[in-house]
């Protein structure tokens, strides 16, 4: 019954993150409930914003821990929902069980899991993009099994139509560059590799979640236990751990490697192992049982210096965030996230506004960032822009990295302004009608004005929120229109649509006589 309580709630949670991901209306309406149990988006939106709405979630998934074990590694957290999917296929083609069995890599497991809380804290979130389970899962969807999907979909739609049914539309596949493609290739083909060799080797090694869950597991009130009295050796519970945690040979189960599966107590003849509570000793107290509770002094010494270089690193965040920041052009983020220093704070590239984006604008950065975030979106007006009508991006980031924002809301707010750029305007330069960059402004603060029968575009850069559509269709390469990034976001002045622009004043720019026409 344990076993199969823990498929449903893991089939049902994994449903969800994938529905999450792949976008459409199903994406703003889950994102918010489900992304509360999701622990890094929780905690980091906890410590770098101080934000409650999903803040709480990290809090009840330690406390679930304390009661009933990792029960988030094994039915919460997607990555590991998808290893147990890799390892469930590997075991079809496996001829014989061996041994699961490995010793702890305690070494890896608390250095990964402290340099990336150190680097975290000091000002860049790149190890814990890289590390993070959740920002992984939310790659590995976004880059590889969105685009099978979506050409699912567009078979299935042509399909349809070929019977004249149109209950259901096309779908477009997100437009990154070959290089974004690299990690979660990468990350998949390597968590394959390692669920096959050593099934959760990743939860128990390099996940930073599951080495802090690992840690509070080992107090948990209610916990898989093994009873060396009542064990055969029949080894049974040893080939079926998908953790690798249960050592026959000496009667040992490591329960901070455990990740409550519940396959061993489905298998055991002897019941030698129960998922059950700790027992008190005579005093009445709660006591430990004896396997893989007890801390070794290592792990107490390496705990106590962690603690001393979290502290340490404190101070040096002032002093890191310049030194990690690249100094080029701002990228240009996206709407909600109030300031290129919040978004960098929060982000920790999951892509899932990347996925949801209906417009393909929001893009992974190629060191836009510097060494500060790695995989971070930004807004690329080469290849989309913001749809003045959209705010999905921020009614699904899971940190709050991105807030959410109402539509009223965000068609006001300034993520960047117009700099039109004469010098390499045909308009300009060749005194010839093209006019593309003011069609497409929502806001009127590009427009045209009428000399000898030539429309040259202007801007106002008052009623300008940095959507990017001018930059998107200006025919000249390179643009002749661009956005520079705000580094904190403005508020844009109200647009008109009944009287005529009011053009912004430039310095030593000449005078120019105002046309009646009005191009809109």
């Amino acid at each position: 019954m344990l076993k199969i309580s823990r498929i449903l709630a893991a089939g049902i949670m994994f449903a969800l993150c994938l529905a999450a991901f792949l976008g459409g209306d199903a994406a703003e309406r889950l994102a918010r409930p489900l992304l509360f149990w999701q622990f890094t988006p929780s905690l980091v939106e906890f410590l770098f914003s101080g934000a409650l709405s999903l803040s709480l979630g990290f809090a009840a998934v330690v406390m679930f821990t304390l009661l009933f074990g990792r029960i988030y590694c094994a039915a919460l957290c997607p990555l590991g929902i998808l290893q147990d999917g890799l390892l469930f296929f590997a075991q079809l083609f496996r001829k014989k069980k061996r041994s699961t069995y490995y010793p702890p890599s305690r070494i890896a497991r608390y250095v990964a899991a402290l340099f990336t809380a150190i680097s975290a804290i000091a000002g860049s979130f790149t190890l814990l993009t890289l590390l993070d389970p959740y920002s992984m899962f939310g790659r590995i969807v976004t880059h590889l099994v969105r685009p099978v999907f979506v050409a699912g979909n567009n078979l299935v739609v042509a399909l349809l139509e070929h019977f004249d049914i149109y209950g259901m539309h096309l779908k477009t596949v997100v437009r990154v560059s070959p290089l974004v493609l690299v990690p979660p290739v990468i990350a998949l083909l390597l968590l394959t590799v390692a669920v096959i060799l050593r099934g959760r080797w990743y939860c128990n090694t390099f996940c930073p979640v599951g080495t802090l869950l690992g840690l509070i597991s080992r107090f948990s009130l209610v916990n898989i236990r093994l009873l060396p009295a009542a064990c055969t050796s029949c080894k049974r519970c040893e080939r079926i751990c998908r953790a690798g945690c249960i050592n026959i040979a000496e009667k040992e189960l490591d329960a901070s490697r455990c990740v409550a599966c519940f396959d061993c107590v489905e298998v055991c003849p002897t019941q030698a192992i129960s998922y059950t509570r700790r027992q008190p000793d005579r005093a009445g107290a709660m006591t430990p049982a004896k396997e893989g509770v007890s801390l070794p002094r290592r792990e107490l010494v390496f705990g106590s210096l962690s603690l001393i270089a979290l502290s340490a690193s404190l101070p040096l965040r002032a002093i890191a965030k310049p030194l990690l920041s690249k100094s080029s052009r701002l990228p240009i983020t996206p709407p909600g996230s109030q300031s290129l220093e919040r978004f960098t704070d929060l982000c920790i590239g999951c892509h899932q506004c990347v996925s949801v984006c209906p417009s393909q604008v929001i893009q992974p950065a190629h060191g836009g960032y510097g060494l500060r975030g790695v995989m971070q979106p930004e807004m690329n007006f080469d290849v989309g822009f913001c749809n003045y009508e959209c705010h999905l991006c921020s009614q699904t980031c899971p940190t709050n990295a991105i807030a959410p924002l109402q539509l009223p809301d965000k068609q006001l707010t300034q993520i960047g302004t117009v700099n039109l750029l004469k010098d390499r305007c045909i308009v300009h330069t060749r005194h010839e009608n093209c006019g593309a960059c003011a069609e497409v402004c929502p806001t009127h603060a590009v427009y045209t004005q009428e000399r000898d029968y030539v429309h040259y575009p202007e801007t106002n850069r008052d009623l300008c929120i940095g959507c990017g559509a001018c930059q998107y269709v200006c025919p000249v390469r390179p643009k002749a229109i661009i956005i520079d990034a705000n580094a904190v976001h403005a508020v844009a002045k109200e647009p008109f649509y009944d009287q005529e622009p009011v053009v912004a004043p430039q310095e030593n720019a000449a005078p120019q006589q105002k046309s009646d026409e009005f191009p809109f």
